[in-house]
């Protein structure tokens, strides 16, 4: 995107930001040149997880949610399945900017990267 004249601006966590060029138009022009540099990269499709898998992986979240109570720490309510199932379809969708239930996901970081330790994040790759 730099060759393509767009701005970025890093930052020290590794995130970055692509600047929106001034004038009218500009937000499409950004839009149009991301499009055609995902395709020049070959990014993978992203997965879409079918009713299936997003059950599965709801069920990891409750057992991981067991693991973190087992181990001393309180973890997130859980949202019904449905409703974690219809907001990780959103997300999959891109209508939705609020990341999925994580079990850890009210821990101060300290604690949730000695969560993650002790009770890994699992996925569908994984059972």
């Amino acid at each position: 995107m730099e060759e393509r004249g767009f701005f970025i601006t890093r930052f020290p966590n590794g995130e970055s930001e692509i600047g929106v060029p001034p004038g009218p138009g500009g937000e499409e022009d950004l839009l149009r040149n991301w499009e055609e540099c995902d395709e020049l990269a070959g990014f993978p499709e992203p997965v879409v997880f079918s009713d299936d898998d997003l059950s599965r992986m709801y069920d990891m979240q409750l057992e991981r949610g067991e693991c973190l109570r087992a181990n001393g720490w309180e973890p997130a309510e859980a949202p019904s399945r449905q409703t974690y199932m219809e907001h990780y379809t959103l997300l999959q969708q891109g209508g939705s900017e609020q990341p999925p239930y994580d079990p850890a996901m009210d821990l101060p970081p300290a604690e949730a990267n000695a969560a993650r330790d002790a009770c890994p994040e699992m996925s569908l790759a994984d059972m």
